[in-house]
């Protein structure tokens, strides 16, 4: 998933994770569609020692 800033210069992207029962393709939006994504945002630092942290967004839900 690719997010936007508020000036959409600045993309950022990070790994979404559906609930276990989320089912292809009803519970995902159309590819390219814009929607807003309500998740718990989580923080991997697990390669933090190589200057990486990753993010992900947990238990995500679409509007």
């Amino acid at each position: 998933m690719i997010v936007q800033d508020a000036t959409a210069c600045c993309a950022q992207g990070f790994d979404i994770v559906m609930p276990e029962n989320a089912v292809y393709p009803q519970d995902y939006p159309p590819a390219e569609s814009e929607v807003t994504v309500v998740g718990e945002l989580q923080v991997d630092r697990s390669m933090e020692e190589y200057g990486l942290i990753f993010l992900r967004l947990e238990n995500v839900t679409f509007e």
